[in-house]
């Protein structure tokens, strides 16, 4: 539509000084396959903008200081920190324990015994966790106690500690270990099996963190199938932050979606379309694209009203990837 058309180019202009090369290409390359003609003074802002941002690229200079107190701080053994959860030998402080979090030690085999509450006992347990080594210790030894809030939560954690990779940071900046990708695929194994128990913001950051540990694809086919029949299951109750990240992830893992999923994602976002900001319709709009899939007319016209009455809050990262999105798709 017109109106979005000019909203977006005028944004693009105000905007033009914070734009960094990989969305002004994105940028220009869009509107020129759209057959879309910007105004001379854009043209002439882009044009002045790239001549200053050329430059010659320098080797990277290595700070050899920091690699060697990383390196110190690696070889450290670390002490899993998982004070709920541990194995208490403490009676006054097993009491505490039950009392608190409903769990409770089994002398008799040295173990963690579940009851309701030990959900709870496991995420707080997950969020003391100071790195990403005692996670996976954590998950590895209660791997069958994991409910579908604690495995959101480790997944979560894990992404964000391994400096999960973006749309505009190549996937090989995020590299999980053998042993790693192994834990992970056992937590997803679990999570498939109880796939029931998932709800949309559960279904959401489990597909997110795959996708930001750079998961291989081919170990999730398989499971992917039931989770992606969660949440067709549970469409009707997904928000804007949870679609745009389920199809981010899923654009990002290179899976397939149906078309059953596709038309539920399409008429979820037409639904709640007024409550998506412009990272969340762009981000959404960007995975749709790159999957290559057809959206539906109802789609397209909700998304381009949104950005039209949002657009003052549009970075240009954002009219990147919408613009982008609507070139390919």
């Amino acid at each position: 539509p017109a109106d979005f058309v000019d909203a977006i180019l005028k944004q693009a202009l105000a905007t033009v000084d914070i734009f960094y090369a990989q969305t002004a290409t994105d940028f220009m390359w869009a509107l020129t396959k759209l057959e879309i003609k910007p105004s001379a003074e854009l043209v002439g802002a882009m044009s002045k903008w790239s001549a200053s941002h050329v430059r010659v690229q320098q080797p990277w200079k290595v700070n050899v200081d920091a690699c060697e107190n990383l390196q110190a701080r690696v070889q450290q053994p670390w002490k899993v920190n998982v004070d709920a959860c541990e194995i208490l030998q403490d009676t006054e402080m097993s009491k505490k324990v039950i009392e608190n979090h409903g769990a409770y030690v089994n002398k008799d085999t040295d173990s963690l015994v579940c009851k309701p509450e030990v959900g709870d006992v496991l995420n707080q347990s997950i969020h003391q966790c100071p790195n990403a080594e005692e996670i996976f210790l954590l998950c590895e030894k209660h791997t069958d106690k994991l409910n579908h809030v604690n495995i959101s939560t480790a997944m979560n954690c894990l992404a964000k500690f391994l400096g999960c990779f973006s749309e505009i940071r190549p996937k090989d900046h995020a590299r999980l270990t053998v042993r790693q990708e192994r834990t992970c695929q056992l937590i997803f194994n679990h999570a498939v099996s109880n796939a029931s128990q998932f709800d949309s913001q559960s279904l959401s950051t489990l597909i997110w963190a795959l996708a930001s540990l750079n998961m291989p694809s081919a170990d999730l086919h398989e499971g992917m199938r039931v989770i992606t029949q969660r949440v067709i299951a549970t469409a009707s109750s997904f928000k804007p932050l949870d679609l745009s990240d389920l199809m981010w992830g899923l654009a990002m893992l290179e899976l397939p979606a149906e078309r059953m999923l596709v038309d539920a994602v399409s008429d979820r976002a037409v639904k709640v379309i007024n409550e998506f900001n412009a990272r969340q319709l762009s981000r959404l709009m960007w995975a749709i694209a790159k999957l290559k899939i057809d959206i539906c007319i109802e789609l397209a016209q909700a998304v381009s009203r949104r950005a039209t009455d949002t657009i003052r809050d549009y970075k240009p990262v954002h009219m990147s990837q919408l613009m982008w999105a609507f070139a390919k798709l």
